[in-house]
């Protein structure tokens, strides 16, 4: 668990923690978590040859804390199966306990030599013995490549790249929000966020 407050950097126009500041706090979630079971992107790479990569990630959003406001965040594996891996995070209020946000993030860990998964067990070792229940139902959409036409189209810059020269998750969800207006987004909260 860990304990954040909402600062300036992490704020939406409306002073509210911005969606893609969830996913960012997400991603160092898993960065950490990994870290700590000793199998994170620096282990995987120089040990196997190989690269966690977010197959799909998904965020649902219930109340986004205000600006300064405390709030815990859990991220913990909640299934393994064959090549993936399914690590989830919570976000509650500090003060309440209220479930603000919730996502979950499908992995798994590619070759980058042969841009094939390895299974899961022969990069973690009983991965198993680290999961735990899922605290609210998350499930991932399916679609169909033609029923999502371009939107919207921009070039990777040196910001959105990352140490294996990919563009960073975050990025891209920076670049979705990109494609319609300020204005447009306060009218629309989103409810949820999926990447695929």
């Amino acid at each position: 668990k860990e304990e954040r407050e909402v600062s300036a950097r992490d704020c939406d126009t409306k002073l509210n923690l911005a969606w893609d500041s969830v996913v960012d706090v997400y991603m160092d979630g898993v960065t950490d978590l990994f870290g700590n079971l000793g199998f994170d992107g620096t282990v995987i790479v120089k040990k196997f040859g190989a690269s966690w990569v977010v197959v799909k990630n998904k965020m649902l959003f219930f109340r986004m804390p205000y600006w300064r406001e405390r709030y815990v965040t859990e991220c913990f594996i909640s299934s393994v199966s064959g090549a993936k891996i399914h690590v989830d995070m919570s976000f509650n209020s500090k003060e309440t306990g209220e479930m603000l946000a919730y996502g979950r993030g499908e992995l798994c860990a590619l070759n980058l030599e042969t841009g094939r998964p390895h299974k899961v067990s022969g990069v973690i070792v009983d991965p198993t013995a680290h999961t735990h229940p899922e605290r609210t139902r998350v499930e991932f959409e399916k679609y169909a490549k033609s029923e999502l036409p371009l939107q919207y189209s921009r070039a990777s810059s040196y910001m959105d790249i990352d140490y294996l020269h990919h563009t960073n998750n975050v990025a891209y969800i920076r670049m979705a929000l990109d494609a319609k207006s300020t204005a447009f987004w306060e009218a629309h909260p989103l409810i949820s966020l999926e990447t695929h």
